[in-house]
């Protein structure tokens, strides 16, 4: 066995080497925990910024759905309004069709009585000839008689 001198000593060097091996081990861990911090800092200012995006998208998206709601709002209430236009529209072409149609009937009773006009016309040019013969038929009847 070792003298107690010794012993204490052999302690003393083995408690300073154990001593200097959890200092350096404490430094380790104390700069793991400094970088840790940092680290845990950055992560949380990322994730407020993210935060801070994530709002902004929303409330872009919001917006964006508000307006295209209102849009669709703006455009039924147009469309409703319309309605009454679409049915004038509807009417007002019933009754160009209409017109059309009548006009196609009177162009055809116009063409009728123009053929039946240049008949009279053809008839009257006729008339002096036929009183001409009417006049001899009276002086032939009136001769027959006499």
């Amino acid at each position: 066995m070792l003298p107690p001198r010794e012993v204490m000593e052999h302690k003393l060097s083995s408690q300073q080497v154990e001593m200097q091996r959890l200092a350096t081990e404490n430094q380790r861990l104390a700069a793991s925990h400094g970088n840790l911090r940092h680290e845990l800092v950055a992560a949380q200012h990322e994730l407020q910024m993210l935060h801070a995006h994530v709002q902004s998208i929303r409330a872009e998206r919001e917006q964006r759905m508000k307006g295209l709601s209102d849009k669709t709002a703006k455009m039924e209430t147009e469309l409703k309004a319309a309605e009454p236009i679409k049915k004038d529209l509807q009417k007002a072409r019933t009754e160009a069709e209409k017109l059309v149609t009548d006009r196609q009937e009177l162009m055809s009773k116009v063409h009728q009585l123009n053929q039946e006009i240049q008949k009279a016309h053809m008839d009257a040019q006729q008339v002096p000839a036929l009183m001409s013969e009417l006049e001899g038929l009276r002086q032939e009847q009136q001769r027959c008689r006499s």
